[in-house]
């Protein structure tokens, strides 16, 4: 499932699950960690991107400052995913320090994504077979040209903080663009990718910053990132 956390003054966990039979399960196991408890049926497509993705179009997190995408990314094809789910959930929810510098920074009005830096990659390397289907979809929400060519700038992994408006133009790209095919355990070239590598071009083209919480709001595209990689790749 996806965990995602809307803050404002408290906690308010929004998960999403394919079974309906599990929500006994995780209200059983969840019981006592927040006043309130979000579960969100959801097929069983486009991996933690397509539930993330349909939660943000029903406008259910319009109302958040401050929201948090995580998921249990258990990356099976290689040995070194539990370490890099790890890391990510320490930078950006390790504890209370972490996220009081991630919701700080959101807090602003020029900050729309904030990421765990040295996963944020910018090589032409990392394209892999996205880049036609990632500039498909940024030219349906209207964030470029049919032109034009987008640079690659993405937060691997997939979780990061984020303000709902700064992904507002998802809402734009018409429901047959974002028709999930049924799961091929592809490990490169899935819709899901093609969202992930436009998140931050989303945010950057309505106007918002995309930082971590080592650059304290600095924009991270105009730092060189070129030589940052990821443990699965």
């Amino acid at each position: 499932y996806i965990s995602v956390t809307g803050v404002q003054t408290c906690a308010l966990p929004i998960l999403t699950t394919p079974h309906e039979s599990d929500v006994p399960c995780i209200l059983e196991e969840l019981q006592g960690c927040a006043a309130s408890i979000t579960i969100a049926i959801c097929e069983n497509r486009g991996r933690d991107v397509g539930p993330f993705v349909s939660l943000l179009r029903s406008g259910i997190l319009d109302r958040y400052t401050a929201v948090l995408k995580l998921h249990l990314k258990k990356s099976l094809y290689s040995a070194q995913g539990d370490a890099w789910r790890q890391s990510l959930f320490r930078e950006l929810c390790g504890d209370a320090a972490a996220v009081s510098r991630c919701t700080r920074l959101l807090r602003r009005g020029d900050v729309g994504i904030v990421g765990p830096h040295q996963y944020f990659l910018t090589s032409e390397q990392f394209w892999g077979a996205n880049r036609a289907q990632t500039k498909a979809l940024l030219a349906a929400a209207g964030i470029i040209s049919n032109e034009q060519s987008p640079s690659l700038a993405f937060f691997a992994g997939s979780m990061f903080w984020f303000k709902p408006a700064a992904l507002s133009a998802l809402s734009t790209i018409p429901e047959s663009d974002l028709a999930f095919p049924p799961e091929r355990g592809l490990q490169d070239g899935p819709l899901a990718h093609a969202l992930e590598r436009a998140f931050a071009p989303l945010a950057q083209g309505r106007g918002f910053r995309v930082t971590s919480p080592a650059l304290n709001g600095i924009d991270i595209h105009s730092v060189d990132c070129s030589r940052h990689t990821v443990p699965v790749l």
